[in-house]
C-alpha cells in the first residue's frame, strides 16, 4: 500500500478510537465515575514506579465498608437486584437480611471495591425502580 493509503487508514482508525473514547467518557460520567486523562501519556507511568518498588509507606488499605443495605424493596425490585447492581461494578454477594417471604424486603449488597459501592449509593436514589428504597452503609 502507498504511504497515502496508510496515512488514511491510520487517520480513520484514530478518529474511530477518539469517538469510542468520547462515548466511554460520557458513559462513565453518566455512571458517576470520575474520568481523567491527566498523567496518561505514551511511555507508561511517570516517576518512581518505573523499574522499582513503590514507596509502601504512602500506600494504605481502604478498610471502609463496601457493602450497602437496601431496605423497602418490592418483590419486583428484589428479583432484579443482581442485574441492577451489576451496572455499578462487580458484585461479590447479594444476601437477604430478613427471612420473610412478603415485601418489603431488605438486602445487603457487597461490592468488590469501595468506589463501586459509592457509585451505587450516589445513583440509586435517582433510579425510578428504587423509589422508596432506603440505602445505607453496612457496618
Amino acid at each position: 500500500p502507498s504511504n497515502a493509503a496508510q496515512l488514511d487508514a491510520i487517520q480513520t482508525e484514530k478518529q474511530a478510537l477518539q469517538e469510542k473514547l468520547k462515548a466511554l467518557q460520557q458513559e462513565a460520567a453518566r455512571m458517576g465515575v470520575s474520568v481523567s486523562t491527566r498523567g496518561a501519556h505514551r511511555g507508561g507511568m511517570r516517576g518512581g514506579m518505573r523499574g522499582g518498588m513503590a514507596n509502601r509507606s504512602s500506600m494504605s488499605l481502604d478498610k471502609r465498608p463496601r457493602a450497602l443495605v437496601l431496605r423497602n424493596l418490592t418483590r419486583d425490585t428484589a428479583e432484579r437486584l443482581d442485574s441492577e447492581m451489576a451496572q455499578f461494578g462487580e458484585v461479590e454477594s447479594v444476601d437477604k437480611i430478613e427471612d420473610t417471604n412478603e415485601p418489603p424486603f431488605a438486602y445487603c449488597v457487597r461490592f468488590k471495591a469501595r468506589w463501586e459501592a459509592e457509585n451505587a449509593m450516589k445513583v440509586i436514589d435517582s433510579l425510578e425502580s428504587f423509589s422508596g428504597v432506603t440505602v445505607e452503609w453496612n457496618q
